[in-house]
């Protein structure tokens, strides 16, 4: 082999490492950006659940509706015991 074709498979070698490092940092980076989108979810959550334990009788039901009109996964619904939408036009039922 000689010292450029050795000199080639060193850049490549480098090359693959550092693509590597950039994958792991991208890697995390989502790691750490779930984790804080999370933890907002968690935060706002937790202030919406207060705000709905101090509301007054109307207001707790604007914030009802509010969820209802904002909550479209079933699965979601029926794990807060919301209705199920009504089907759409053309939708499988």
């Amino acid at each position: 082999m000689t010292d450029r074709s050795k000199r080639v498979e060193m850049l490549k070698e480098k090359l693959e490492q550092a693509q590597a490092r950039l994958k792991s940092a991208e890697g995390e980076e989502k790691k750490r950006q779930r984790k804080e989108d999370d933890r907002r979810k968690y935060i706002h959550g937790g202030a919406f659940l207060a705000a709905m334990a101090k509301a007054s009788p109307e207001d707790r039901k604007k914030l009802e509706r509010f969820i209802d009109k904002h909550i479209n996964r079933p699965t979601d619904r029926k794990f807060l015991g919301l209705e199920p939408l009504p089907a759409s036009p053309g939708e499988k039922q």
